[in-house]
């Protein structure tokens, strides 16, 4: 699930899909935001990610310490995270 197994592709394992979500994030921005742009760069794929699928890449990207929330608790941004102290 987090890595590609023989049942989930590369390009669906949360570990890529959270990875295309940190470089959407560039600033802080509402979930429903990053998962608009995600959709639209996916919309032709053959086995598009569903919404709840990049959610669980969010929370996974959240318990890993990669991102959190803004003061007002709508808002997703990176995590002020030092390089060498990454997951």
């Amino acid at each position: 699930m987090i890595l590609p197994t023989k049942g989930i592709s590369t390009q669906r394992c949360l570990l890529t899909v959270g990875a295309e979500a940190l470089q959407i994030l560039g600033h802080a921005n509402t979930p429903s935001a990053v998962w608009e742009e995600f959709h639209q760069r996916h919309k032709d794929d053959r086995s598009p990610v569903g919404f709840e699928w990049f959610m669980l890449a969010l929370t996974f990207l959240y318990a890993a310490g990669l991102i959190d929330y803004g003061t007002d608790k709508d808002m997703v941004r990176r995590a002020n995270v030092p390089a060498r102290d990454r997951v």
